[in-house]
């Protein structure tokens, strides 16, 4: 007998012997994952699709645990090295499956996140074994090292762990479940006391497995659906009628119902009436109306109706983790469809709430009442007819609940419409009452538009007036700029007049120009005081007195000036001057230095050309230095800023019978025009005309004009408009340079 045992011992271990027991597990896994694909298919429950799930990947580790075998077969891979690790390790991985599929066919988070947690765990002691292998002598064969109990240990507490919990929860077809697991079970406790320790594979474990493994085809069978097996839960005297109804009650009646929902309707009537509807089209025993867990966690049951009794329930509330699955359809606003071989904990906790023994099938669908925006699911039971519910029943519900939102939504545009259209009466009302003040007001403006016609005009021509009066305003003050630019002139050529014709002794003159400079103060004192009150139109022709008066002021000053020019000019002839041997350059350096401050104020280069040995001059000193003084004065006040004046002085001697010196003074003042060179050393104000290109008042070239003549020169000037003036002059040489 021991032998025999040795002999399948080693079949199951050993190539090619151990492809049947690799193609046994892989058969007995792909023929439940298939027939839970067909179940899957067909009910389209949420057992079906954790069926497919587990048991594909249960047929995954047992591909992965094949091609290895195959590998160490054809010698491509060492047969000590991974394979006896990767063989424990899917043997536990498919343990912690089996047992999550047994006990737990309805989701259930703990247990979802426990499951994967173990497998973790599993991976990690397989990274440890296959790191701590490579450290020790190879020969030892795997059974009969330390770690071969860890993992035998570790299978027989997940093992234990699971036939406790499948005693404990005993889901449908949980004795299927519980020999499976007790199989195997009794080959892993074989294997940890009594071990071969001359094989790197458990073969008893291996021996468990093939004969525990086609149990797996019965997982997909324990939630076969069907449509009435079971014996009511209510009273005998309901069973004629739940044999007899129908699939869906299409009473006409009811549609008087549908379009009678109105979200005018009180909440509380509407979802009465909703859940009534829902249980006597569907023909469903029970047909709640639930609301989703709230912010304390809180699933209230609004309110049901029983169809058997025909008798409305009341409103119910649990903790919300009492009811998980719906909890998350609800909330997801998600259709849901359970058997009643369920174990979900929501059906126990319904069948308590609900007070039966069993609730049956189930099938929910989100239900939204969008006039409130409140969201709560349908629920339907049938724990007296026991009725199942396959894919048409949910779309059909589904359908429902949709014509249910569809009618509230249209009926509560309704009152909207009607308030708006109500709305749009009153402002029209109200638009025709606006048009007819507004025809009434417009008239009114247009009376009032004729009657102001003639005051607008007159208005009109205030205005123009005003603008008048403002331009002349502006002339006046231009006049009185004018007026004091001129007093400011006057008093500077009194001033030179006094200096260089020698009129001081002139009291009667200037006392006249004094009273004529005083008028012109006054009459412009006036004109200001009279500006201050412009706006009033009496003043002009006070304003053009005034004016009158300045200008004959004007007048009488510019005839005064004529009188001190000539009397100037009669008293520079009459001069009595000393004529003397005057060195030029010297009197040049002198006229520099006087006009130098004005000049460096400007920036102005000054260029001196003088020739070597130039001769000494017969004229008088300080007549001499007065002309280049004035001329050099003339050339800064019209030379721009950084500007160049130029000296020259030359021998001239075109005349054989006396000599003369050639003095030439250059500006950069923009020349003079060919109409204005007569009058320039004439006077300057006569006839009120200003002359571009000569600076100060003019007097001084009248001036130097009469000093050079008097002293037998000659002097004349030369323009170029748009550059500059040159005066040149001759004066006389002294005898005795003429001699030499």
């Amino acid at each position: 007998m021991y032998s025999f045992y040795s002999q399948i011992i080693d079949i199951l271990t050993t190539p090619p012997g151990n492809l049947t027991y690799h193609l046994v597990l892989a058969f007995a896994a792909a023929g439940a994952l298939q027939g839970a694909l067909l179940h899957w298919r067909q009910s389209e429950f949420p057992q079906g699709r954790r069926m497919v799930i587990g048991l594909g990947l249960l047929l995954v580790g047992r591909a992965i645990l094949f091609v290895g075998a195959g590998l160490v077969w054809q010698g491509l891979t060492p047969p000590q090295t991974l394979l006896p690790i990767l063989d424990r390790t899917i043997t536990i991985l498919g343990i912690i499956l089996i047992i999550w599929l047994w006990c737990f066919p309805e989701p259930l988070q703990v247990a979802d996140m426990a499951s994967i947690l173990l497998g973790f765990v599993a991976l990690a002691i397989a990274i440890f074994s296959y790191v701590w292998g490579l450290t020790q002598t190879s020969g030892v064969p795997s059974n009969a090292v330390w770690f071969n109990s860890l993992w035998e240990g570790a299978a027989l507490f997940i093992l234990i762990l699971g036939i406790a919990l499948i005693l404990i929860r005993r889901p449908n077809g949980w004795v299927y479940g519980f020999v499976m697991l007790g199989v195997m079970t009794c080959g892993h406790v074989f294997q940890f006391f009594f071990p071969s320790a001359a094989s790197d594979f458990p073969g008893i474990v291996r021996l468990a497995q093939i004969a525990a493994y086609p149990l797996l085809f019965t997982l997909p069978q324990r939630f076969a659906p069907t449509e009435s097996s079971s014996t009511p839960v209510s009273s005998p005297q309901h069973a004629s009628y739940v044999h007899k109804r129908q699939q869906y009650n299409l009473d006409p009646a009811l549609l008087d119902d549908i379009v009678s929902i109105s979200p005018e309707v009180p909440l509380a009537d509407l979802q009465l009436t909703v859940t009534k509807l829902a249980s006597q089209i569907m023909l469903a025993d029970l047909c709640l109306l639930i609301s989703p867990p709230d912010e304390m966690g809180t699933i209230e049951i609004i309110c049901g109706y029983d169809l058997i009794r025909e008798e409305f329930l009341s409103g119910l509330s649990l903790p919300g983790d009492q009811l998980p699955l719906l909890s998350t359809a609800i909330q997801r606003e998600q259709s849901l469809r359970l058997p009643a071989s369920s174990t979900s904990q929501d059906f126990r906790n319904l069948s308590k709430l609900l007070r039966l023994g069993r609730i049956g099938h189930l099938l929910a669908a989100p239900c939204i009442f969008s006039h409130v925006e409140q969201k709560t699911g349908l629920i339907l039971l049938s724990p007296y007819s026991n009725r199942s519910w396959g894919k048409v029943d949910q779309k059909y519900l589904s359908r429902f609940t949709e014509v249910i939102q569809k009618a509230l939504s249209r009926n509560s545009e309704t009152p909207k419409l009607r308030e708006q259209l109500e709305q749009a009466r009153q402002i029209i009302i109200s638009a025709k009452a606006d048009l007819e003040e507004a025809k009434l007001y417009g008239q009114a403006l247009q009376t009032k538009l004729d009657i102001s016609q003639e005051e607008i005009k007159t208005l009109q021509e205030v205005s123009q007036e005003i603008e008048r009066l403002q331009q002349k305003q502006t002339e006046t003050y231009e006049t009185i700029a004018n007026l004091e630019v001129d007093k400011k002139q006057l008093e500077e050529q009194l001033e030179e007049f006094n200096e260089q014709a020698s009129i001081a002794s002139d009291e009667q003159l200037q006392r006249e120009l004094q009273l004529a400079l005083e008028e012109i103060a006054r009459l412009k004192n006036i004109l200001v005081e009279s500006d201050q009150k412009i706006g009033q139109i009496k003043t002009q022709s006070k304003q053009k007195q005034f004016l009158d008066r300045i200008k004959a002021s004007a007048e009488r000053i510019g005839g005064l000036l004529d009188t001190v020019l000539e009397k100037a000019a009669i008293n520079i002839e009459e001069l009595t001057l000393a004529p003397s041997a005057v060195d030029l350059s010297d009197a040049i350096d002198y006229a520099i230095t006087e006009v130098s401050e004005h000049i460096w104020k400007k920036r102005i280069s000054m260029r001196v050309d003088l020739a070597d040995n130039l001769p000494k001059l017969h004229t008088d000193e300080d007549s001499l230095r007065q002309i280049l003084i004035n001329l050099l004065k003339n050339a800064s006040d019209v030379t721009p800023a950084e500007g160049e004046i130029f000296i020259r002085a030359r021998l001239y001697d075109e005349y054989s019978e006396q000599s003369f010196a050639f003095i030439q003074v250059a500006d950069q003042g923009g020349g003079i025009s060919v109409e204005d060179l007569p009058r320039v050393f004439s006077q300057l104000y006569k006839n009120n005309t200003n002359i571009k290109g000569i600076g100060g008042q003019g007097i001084e070239l009248s001036v130097v004009k009469a000093l050079v003549e008097t002293q037998q020169g000659r002097i004349w000037v030369d323009s170029q408009e748009g550059v500059g003036a040159a005066f040149s002059l001759l004066l006389p040489l002294a005898d005795d340079e003429r001699d030499a």
